[in-house]
Order: C-alpha cells, then sequence, then structure tokens
C-alpha cells in the first residue's frame, strides 16, 4: 500500500498541487490538518487547529497491511505513552511543522512535517509503503 502524507498545508494549494503532480497512482492520499481549504482532493483529511470552519473529523484510523494507522494533528504529542493509548500500529501526526520519525517496539510514529511553513527548514512530505511486515518510508522535500 502506497501512501503520500502530508500536513500543515496553510491554503498554499500550489505546493499540495505539485506533490500530487510527483505521485499520481498512489493508493491514498491523507492530510494531518490544517490545510485551511475545504478543496484538498484527492486527499483525505482530518482536522487541524487552524480549520476552524472545515467539516473534518478530528482524528481517523485506517486498516493497512501492516495494522491499524491513526491520524490526528497532533496537539496532544506523540510520547510513547500517548502513542500506545491508540492502540495503532502506525501512528500520523502533523502540528510541528517539522519532520518526525520514532519507533516505539512495533508501533512507527511519522509527522511529515509542512509543505508551505516549515520549521525545520524543509518543504516536507512523507511516502509509505505498508506491508504485512514493515513499513518502509521516506521523507521527501519540495
Amino acid at each position: 500500500m502506497k501512501v503520500l502524507v502530508i500536513s500543515d498545508v496553510h491554503n498554499d494549494l500550489e505546493k499540495l498541487r505539485r506533490v500530487v503532480s510527483l505521485y499520481p497512482k498512489m493508493d491514498l492520499y491523507l492530510c494531518l490538518g490544517d490545510s485551511e481549504s475545504g478543496d484538498i482532493s484527492p486527499f483525505t483529511s482530518i482536522r487541524g487547529n487552524c480549520d476552524y470552519f472545515l467539516d473534518y473529523p478530528l482524528t481517523k484510523d485506517i486498516v493497512t497491511p501492516y495494522g491499524t494507522m491513526h491520524l490526528e494533528h497532533g496537539i496532544l504529542g506523540n510520547s510513547e505513552a500517548y502513542v500506545k493509548t491508540k492502540k495503532c500500529k502506525i501512528f500520523l501526526s502533523g502540528h510541528t511543522h517539522r519532520r518526525y520519525f520514532k519507533k516505539y517496539d512495533d508501533i512507527y510514529v511519522f509527522n511529515p512535517g509542512s509543505l508551505s511553513k516549515p520549521r525545520d527548514g524543509y518543504y516536507s512530505y512523507l511516502i509509505l509503503d505498508i506491508t504485512e511486515n514493515e513499513v518502509k518510508f521516506e521523507f521527501k522535500s519540495l
């Protein structure tokens, strides 16, 4: 299962469209909030703290070959104790505008960074390749 993950677009739809054009045949396109736009097709989105008037869910769980993938914007953080309460195998969050990877036992934890307002110097997104046995990943930059 191939997944493109973005977060914190903050209405920079030009960068969003550029990323989609680079990867036109993914199985899933996910936005972890703060798109500030109701038109981010083909992405499935959750609501971030800046998505005031958008009717996206606060969290979402998706079944993958590796196990459940949990999506949230990330305001409550990604500590090991918190992540483990979500009973997932892949935990995705945004909010910090910084790329991040950590593994707690067999749980993968990612933040793709930000496409529009990075705080780590990279206009970034995340590519996941999920199988039954592992999660391959690559952070990409525009």
